[in-house]
């Protein structure tokens, strides 16, 4: 059973009537606005500002000036299973920028390229290194 399923049945039972189902379409599109909604920017660089893992957000600053951009835990990227989302303070980042009632809001946040290819060549390198001194 999806959402799919159960926005189709609720709005099936709904249109009945030509108010209701009126009503139930409104109040969907403002529930789903922000879902549905596209993003004023992509791919926009930056770094990030600071970043709170107690309280699962902070800001990320834009490489060309514009207004900090407030960041959630839910709009951090994980390409790896049970990875732990989270942001290092200057840490660079490639993000999307939605305008929300308070102010820019990011979306789709991933490490930079570079970031990203620096983490892959250590990190095998690592647990090769402590599996060597391991055997000695």
């Amino acid at each position: 059973f999806t959402f799919l399923h159960l926005f189709l049945s609720l709005f099936s039972y709904f249109s009945t009537c030509d108010m209701c189902g009126l009503i139930f379409v409104v109040v969907s599109a403002l529930l789903l606005g922000v879902a549905c909604q596209t993003p004023s920017e992509t791919d926009v660089k930056g770094h990030v500002k600071w970043y709170q893992d107690s309280k699962g957000y902070g800001f990320l600053a834009r490489d060309d000036g514009g207004a900090d951009v407030f960041v959630h835990l839910s709009a951090i990227v994980c390409n790896v299973p049970d990875c732990y989302r989270t942001l290092d303070e200057n840490e660079a980042v490639i993000f999307d920028v939605y305008l929300s009632s308070k102010g820019p809001q990011a979306a789709n946040v991933r490490r930079s390229v570079l970031n990203e290819i620096l983490d892959d060549l250590t990190r095998p390198v690592g647990n090769l290194i402590s599996s060597t001194l391991g055997k000695r």
